[in-house]
């Protein structure tokens, strides 16, 4: 994780808020009040609380991160969260309006959809395509540039019969 960021889970800051029913707003209040840019929740009712954001548009340059859909999975939260990172770094580093009020910053829910995967096939064929050959002869330079690479490691060829 980039070195110029700090993860502090609620509980290891401050135990009592998390021992005992702390409202939202207090701990965004907090959090602000302690040098925090940000809190992460997963609670996505929060954006709908009217004192929650009345307190936040209080509390200027403090964020918080939630996801715009509920994800189940904590391994694909944490990761989206990871993966984000940079990206909200940059939104606290250059981002005017963050001086003016407290912002929601909303996640979008990862997918993978038909358009995210692509067959092979069709790529090669494509490729061929455009350096202006047929798949055949794409197929037959493929084969002599696998064949080469096999050679000059030492490999058996027969191991690559798949390929060859």
């Amino acid at each position: 994780m980039d070195s110029s960021l700090d993860v502090i889970h609620l509980s290891d800051f401050n135990p009592t808020l998390s021992m005992t029913s702390t409202p939202d707003w207090m701990l965004y209040w907090t959090a602000h009040h302690n040098n925090f840019d940000a809190l992460v929740t997963r609670d996505l009712a929060q954006r709908t609380q009217l004192v929650e954001m009345y307190v936040l548009s209080k509390l200027p340059g403090f964020s918080v991160i939630t996801w715009k859909r509920p994800i189940e999975d904590p391994i694909t939260e944490w990761g989206q969260l990871i993966a984000y990172l940079p990206e909200i770094r940059k939104r606290f580093e250059n981002d005017d309006s963050r001086g003016r009020s407290g912002t929601v910053i909303l996640l979008p829910k990862p997918t993978l959809g038909t358009d995210n995967i692509l067959d092979a096939k069709d790529i090669f064929g494509k490729l061929a395509n455009d350096q202006g050959i047929s798949y055949r002869e794409a197929r037959v330079l493929a084969k002599t540039e696998l064949g080469d690479v096999i050679e000059a490691s030492g490999s058996n060829r027969d191991d690559f019969d798949d390929l060859l």
